[in-house]
């Protein structure tokens, strides 16, 4: 239904905003649980099970590293429709929205999160640029990006890696899925054989 609508670049930059502004309602949502609006009753579960890091009692965002990870795209899509090439008023009002995903992926403490977020701020502030500038950035980011995260709420953490027992799973599964790889080349499942 998605393709036959959007046949034209009008619609699908309609599209594309009305899809911005319901992540930052997303966020915006999980944030109020913060401040005293909270019809789904995240905050008992931020507060409990998840010790403080922020979730949406909703779907795929009832887990900090879901609503982070979903909430990041919206960065890169703010700032093109409310910043990039746009009158002051709207630069004003594009920087204002963009601390909402910003703060809601911070209050998520998703470590996955941060770093998708630093990629991404990293690349749509490259997008367009002269090359003298792109390096200039690239630059900035490997002197000043590491520090920067590390800086973030349990981006200690990753120095207990070999420890970590979701990381472990994670390393456990890549192994596996190489080892799979190096045994055949069509896969596994039902189509496989």
């Amino acid at each position: 239904m998605i393709v036959q609508t959007l046949y034209s670049i009008p619609r699908m930059k309609i599209f594309a905003l009305w899809w911005t502004l319901l992540i930052v309602a997303v966020a915006l949502l999980a944030l109020a649980s913060k401040w005293g609006f909270d019809p789904l009753d995240s905050l008992a579960i931020t507060n409990g099970t998840m010790r403080g890091r922020l979730m949406l009692n909703l779907s795929i965002f009832n887990n900090p590293n879901g609503l982070g990870h979903s909430v990041v795209p919206a960065i890169p899509m703010l700032y093109y429709y409310f910043v990039w090439k746009r009158p002051v008023a709207q630069r004003v009002l594009g920087m204002a929205l963009l601390l909402i995903p910003l703060y809601c992926i911070y209050l998520t403490l998703s470590k996955g999160a941060f770093v998708c977020a630093a990629i991404t701020i990293f690349a749509t502030a490259a997008f367009g640029r002269p090359k003298s500038v792109q390096v200039l950035l690239l630059l900035a980011a490997l002197l000043f990006g590491t520090g920067a995260l590390y800086s973030l709420p349990r981006m200690n953490e990753l120095d207990k890696a070999k420890s970590d027992e979701a990381i472990q799973g994670r390393v456990a599964a890549f192994r596996h899925g190489y080892a799979l790889l190096g045994k055949t080349t069509k896969g596994i499942g039902k189509a496989s054989g």
